[in-house]
């Protein structure tokens, strides 16, 4: 797999948020808006996003979802 710029910061901002997770903007920052996500901050009038704390995150949702599916029976 090839390393990337966003692979070895800490903080993203919206444009590497978006590029990073594929996300359209309208996407992007609805997701960073809501309370208790846990992974995104406001600094100075602009958005930025903890990586590693979204990636955890994101695998947490991944691990929820496929226990959903599990209960379903699918």
């Amino acid at each position: 797999m090839r390393k990337t710029f966003t692979d070895e910061k800490v903080l993203l901002n919206l444009k590497e948020f978006m590029e990073y997770t594929g996300f359209k903007e309208t996407y992007a920052r609805q997701l960073l808006k809501r309370p208790r996500i846990g992974f995104s901050l406001k600094l100075g009038g602009k958005w930025y996003v903890h990586r590693e704390r979204f990636d955890e995150w994101l695998v947490e949702k991944g691990d929820q979802f496929n226990e959903y599916k599990e209960i379903l029976g699918d």
